[in-house]
């Protein structure tokens, strides 16, 4: 992959994928997951040796601003000398960082469990890769956390003669490892919790996952796919989900950056923000945004301080009697607002009636990007084909 970038979406910009169910959000988001690459500054989805990828359609979308100290011609600025003190491996690894280097991938679903994932979109799921010298440089996580929501632990522990899942033989390419919640000593009288995993019938604290012979480093090492569930009662408060979330992520981060071959870019997808967000209350959730819009600016800022390139499936949300005629998709204050950048997902209909996929970049900042809506068709591998929409409907196709 080339060092230089002319096109993609920004390092550690976080990107909300908003549309309505059947547009496509998950596959975008997994499609993100399976193929971001990280050149110079930007990251790109498609190969830049095939100009005709719908992934590399998609990249084109993207064209990030020119630093400062690149010349308008596009010539590459001369070498900096060497800062003192940063030895010859610091600069190699920094080297690494600016061709590619070594990719941490991670996607953590709340809505559909793992094996549902993997039978629904398997292809996407194992990053198939035409250059297996590039697979085996990436770490990928998956993290199972639809008990946060679901609490399938309570359902395990109240319906023991039921059969439940193997959670052991999901995955071909070793144990997932299973974190459950329990009480946190330190926190314990403001009722806080925290993650713990067990080996040999004792439970240890979540950093312990850091340490030699751990799971988790184990399977670093041996570049297989980490397959991380989690089972808990559901986690009622939105603040302590993010807070849980941020705790898992905090320790995936830190031991790719312990790592031998330091995992320096990483991209994140989530599906959903909406989920991990969703109140469990009755009667309406939306009188007051400020919980929700404080909890989502919490973890956007922090992804984006780590320099997390992260894609963040939303629910839209449209008035109570609209119809996809006349009635435009509503995004709400927060993430219009809050993210770096808003992908928009929609249908247009034709006065034939008949119906297409079509996307919107809103939003992209540290890029300028196109605002033409786009067509676009999903295949078992992501975006099957990409192209300008012409002729939309004068009376709102969406």
């Amino acid at each position: 992959m080339m060092s230089e970038c002319h096109y993609g979406i920004p390092v550690g910009n976080s990107v909300a994928v908003v549309g309505d169910p059947g547009t496509g959000k998950t596959m975008l988001l997994l499609s993100f997951f399976a193929h971001a690459k990280v050149g110079s500054g930007c990251v790109v989805l498609g190969d830049s040796k095939n100009d005709n990828s719908s992934l590399t359609v998609f990249d084109q979308l993207f064209r990030p601003q020119v630093r400062a100290s690149e010349t308008s011609q596009g010539d590459k600025p001369e070498k900096a000398p060497r800062a003192a003190g940063t030895s010859e491996v610091d600069e190699q690894r920094q080297q690494e960082k600016d061709n590619g280097g070594h990719h941490l991938r991670c996607f953590v679903s709340l809505e559909s469990g793992y094996s549902r994932l993997q039978s629904h979109y398997g292809n996407l799921l194992n990053g198939k890769e035409e250059n297996e010298e590039e697979k085996k440089k990436d770490a990928v996580v998956i993290v199972d956390a639809t008990s946060m929501l679901s609490g399938r632990l309570e359902d395990m522990l109240r319906y023991p003669r039921l059969r439940h899942p193997n959670h052991n033989s999901v995955d071909a390419s070793g144990k997932p490892i299973i974190l459950h919640l329990g009480p946190c000593g330190t926190k314990q009288d403001q009722g806080g919790r925290c993650w713990f995993w067990q080996k040999d019938g004792r439970d240890h604290a979540l950093d312990k996952l850091l340490e030699a012979g751990s799971p988790l480093t184990e399977a670093l090492d041996a570049r297989k796919t980490i397959l991380i569930t989690l089972l808990c009662p559901p986690v009622t408060d939105t603040g302590e989900r993010v807070r849980l979330l941020k705790d898992l992520l905090a320790i995936l981060f830190a031991a790719g950056a312990a790592n031998q071959n330091r995992y320096d870019q990483r991209v994140f997808a989530l599906d959903s923000l909406s989920a991990l967000l969703h109140e469990f209350q009755i009667g309406p959730s939306d009188s007051d945004h400020a919980p929700r819009r404080l909890h989502m600016l919490n973890l956007v800022r922090w992804l984006e301080e780590q320099e997390v390139t992260s894609f963040m499936a939303c629910e839209a949300r449209r008035l109570e009697n609209s119809s996809m005629r006349g009635h435009p998709l509503f995004l709400g204050t927060e993430e219009r607002y809050l993210f770096s950048g808003v992908i928009q997902l929609d249908y247009h209909r034709y006065p034939s009636g008949d119906l297409m996929r079509y996307l919107r970049v809103l939003k992209m900042r540290g890029a300028a990007h196109d605002m033409r809506g786009y067509a676009y068709e999903l295949s078992e591998n992501g975006l099957d084909w990409l192209e300008a929409l012409f002729g939309e409907a004068q009376q709102g196709g969406a």
